[in-house]
């Protein structure tokens, strides 16, 4: 390879210093801004037992419909926002979003009334709406398509971080100072990224007087052209939303999330219910993250490097593997250490899915323009599940029952949805391949 070659395959070479820079500042503002709403919307999973212990707010299968109500709101929150953040920008959409959240999460720090306690998370929901389709909306623009696999997959890892954070910093301070201080103090550290959000998030390089490269656009490849508007009408938002492709994609992220936040809710419960330490709980859980952190790493670097772009083909893959493992963790959940080693491998895969279905599948699927409103819709489908699950899974832990075997009816239910993500995901492949090879005859008969 000669050097004119190399430079014209090096994109730091055609691509203007401004641009590069603006784009770091927006992709790092964006990363930790997802991080931030982690810190507001996760200390609660932590910290369950503990404030259903203190008999102010019930039983924990009270405690657990507090949960199911945020995720409820935040279910209608992310069509609203899907609808709404097509004319918001997603700097204004973040930083209003994120700093209600904050403001949130300090006043749940001194509720003393379930009433309150449930209006607050309410409206926690509704803010936390904001927070994936307004990071997605923040970076599209900035990246080119032969770069969102990989781009993506690194920049995604903000939420396995954000998990882990939370879980850990929740964890000490409940032990230390309790539940309440565990949502204060998160909401205060937020308050340092909000303040990077407002000053650095930009949702198009116009915006800073920057022209973007001719490279930074994107077609769809699964729903119609888009119009050269830059915005989409309502019928035109209904057209997009109702595509088939982005209805199967809901009816997987439906699957994945139902196996996310089953685990990511309740396996610092599960743990306590078997003896382990707050602090060992909180240790296990953060483990499914860890391995979610390089799922999303090694998903990003695979999609291009062994699947050509085909993210439904590897989510299908990685749904058969989710399968597999969960058949093991069924056999030997009572044993805690190696379920948390199951739970790892489930997090690397179940974590590959996500970030493929909700960002790189979006912008693929909508282009660069209509990621966001798609994310909204993809994410909205899904939002179901935390809601349902949460219910679900409470009323096989109540005090009378045998929580142990609630734990394995729980992880058969996560068996059962690894399959639904392998069905909608073979969907999608199936349709795929039929569409290009109807193209493939199409062209054959022009030529």
């Amino acid at each position: 390879m000669n050097r004119a070659t190399v430079k014209a395959d090096n994109p730091s070479t055609q691509t203007p210093p401004a641009f590069l820079a603006w784009r770091r500042q927006v992709l790092l503002a964006t990363w930790l801004g997802y991080i931030g709403y982690y810190l507001t919307r996760n200390v609660f999973t932590t910290c369950k037992k503990s404030i259903a212990s203190t008999g102010h707010f019930g039983s924990l299968d009270q405690v657990a419909h507090l949960w199911a109500a945020y995720h409820c709101s935040y279910m209608v929150g992310q069509f609203l926002v899907s609808a709404l953040g097509r004319r918001t920008g997603a700097r204004l959409l973040l930083a209003t979003g994120l700093g209600l959240s904050i403001a949130v999460n300090l006043l749940i720090g001194g509720v003393n009334s379930y009433g309150s306690f449930l209006l607050l998370m309410v409206i926690n929901g509704c803010a936390q709406a904001t927070g994936w389709p307004g990071c997605v909306a923040g970076v599209a623009h900035w990246i080119a398509p032969r770069e969102r696999a990989w781009t993506l997959g690194i920049w995604s890892t903000n939420l396995v971080v954000g998990n882990i954070l939370v879980k850990l910093i929740a964890a000490l301070l409940l032990v230390r100072w309790g539940w309440n201080y565990a949502f204060m103090g998160c909401a205060l550290l937020t308050l340092a990224i909000w303040g990077v959000v407002c000053l650095w998030v930009r949702e198009r390089p116009e915006e800073v007087g920057l022209l973007p490269p001719p490279d930074v656009a994107g077609a769809a490849r699964l729903t119609p052209s888009e119009s050269g508007a830059a915005q989409l009408s309502f019928r035109e938002y209904l057209e997009l939303a109702t595509q088939p492709a982005i209805l199967i994609m809901g009816a997987g992220y439906f699957a994945v999330k139902w196996v996310r936040y089953s685990l990511d809710s309740w396996l610092p419960t599960f743990y306590q219910f078997q003896d382990v330490s707050v602090l060992v709980s909180a240790k296990y859980a953060a483990l499914f993250d860890v391995g979610g952190l390089w799922g999303m790493v090694l998903a990003g670097w695979a999609i291009h490097r062994f699947f050509s772009g085909n993210w439904g083909l590897l989510c299908l893959l990685l749904g058969l593997g989710m399968i597999v493992t969960y058949g093991f963790v069924y056999a030997v959940s009572p044993v805690p250490w190696i379920a948390a080693c199951c739970f790892t491998l489930i997090g690397m895969m179940v974590y590959g899915a996500d970030s493929l279905l909700k960002g790189f599948a979006c912008v693929e699927v909508a282009g660069p323009r209509h990621g966001a409103a798609v994310a909204g819709v993809v994410n909205g489908i899904a939002s179901l599940a935390p809601v349902i699950q949460e219910i679900w899974i409470a009323s096989w832990l109540r005090p009378k029952d045998d929580p142990l075997l609630g734990i394995r009816h729980a992880h058969l239910l996560g068996l059962w949805f690894s399959g639904l993500l392998v069905a909608a995901m073979a969907c999608l492949v199936w349709r795929q391949a039929l569409l290009e090879r109807i193209r493939g005859t199409s062209r054959h008969k022009a030529s």
